[in-house]
């Protein structure tokens, strides 16, 4: 009887799974087309189906930021870093927007930050908390611009705006970590953890070229230390190279054509060799890395 009862409870919560994640697909399509209201309730379907889910969870609260409700979408934001999803993505995520001259916001910055420091088990946590939220502002355009870019076009006045905010973004983010190294150095896994780290690349990756040349050498150190991932320097050598008009070495550097809504590789130095440069410093072959965006790579 037992067994059976146990059968019975595990059937049950694998119908529930299996509808709410239905629900959630049928809710991200209707995210695409911008039918929020329509949205919320397959939103709220999901979260029935598995309210102990963080993600359902999150993506309700998002939906109610959306529909400018935002009694509810902090009521279940902060369910949803309750139930694990604190990494602090939600600084970043321009579903939030409207949530952010609200006083409530700050009291979800300063929760997310106590989560940081308590889980960071470096020397200097309050130190990578820093970086963490200069990688969150790094990113939060760029979220946006991608929507901008469909909605009104590359050429639109509104993704000329984005794009000067990512840049004044980027070279700010950049004055404010070159202030840190010159304090410390490179901020390496013993001083803010290798997450706190790997997003200071991040930022450097994202900066002018300048300071991109300017700390390549560092970045080379850090790796051979072992206070970041060896890959990391293929996407900046690629960056620097392709910035200068270069052919790049690994393949890390796309480029979108709007015509036919599709991903390419930038052009390639040596290609015939690129995959056995990859493997070298821990990439997987290009043709994996091209499935990520779509789009089938055969070599030229």
């Amino acid at each position: 009887m037992k067994k059976l009862i146990v059968i019975l409870g595990l059937t049950f919560l694998y119908v529930l799974n299996t509808y709410g994640q239905h629900f959630s697909r049928v809710a991200d399509s209707l995210r695409l087309l911008g039918n929020y209201k329509l949205e919320l309730r397959y939103r709220q379907l999901s979260y029935k189906a598995n309210p102990q889910n963080s993600a359902s969870v999150y993506n309700l609260a998002c939906c109610y930021s959306l529909l400018i409700n935002s009694d509810s979408a902090f009521i279940y934001l902060d369910e949803a870093i309750r139930l694990g999803k604190d990494d602090g993505w939600a600084l970043a995520d321009s579903d939030f927007r409207n949530l952010h001259n609200d006083e409530r916001w700050r009291e979800v910055e300063s929760k997310l930050k106590d989560i940081y420091i308590k889980k960071n088990t470096s020397k200097h946590p309050e130190l990578a908390w820093q970086i963490s939220k200069m990688f969150f502002e790094d990113q939060a355009p760029k979220v946006v611009s991608d929507n901008i870019m469909v909605k009104y076009g590359i050429k639109s006045v509104q993704m000329d705006s984005i794009n000067r905010i990512i840049v004044n973004i980027d070279s700010l983010n950049m004055i404010n970590l070159e202030n840190i190294f010159d304090l410390h150095g490179w901020t390496g896994k013993d001083l803010v953890g290798l997450d706190a780290a790997d997003k200071a690349f991040i930022i450097i990756l994202h900066a002018p070229l300048f300071y991109q040349k300017k700390y390549f050498g560092m970045i080379n150190t850090a790796i051979s230390n072992g206070d970041i991932r060896k890959s990391s320097i293929a996407y900046l050598t690629d960056k620097i190279l392709t910035k200068e008009g270069k052919k790049q070495l690994y393949g890390t550097q796309l480029k979108y054509s709007y015509e036919t809504k599709s991903y390419d590789f930038k052009p390639i130095d040596d290609e015939k060799n690129v995959n056995k440069r990859r493997s070298e410093i821990g990439l997987g072959p290009l043709e994996d890395y091209a499935k990520n965006f779509g789009f089938e790579y055969k070599q030229k």
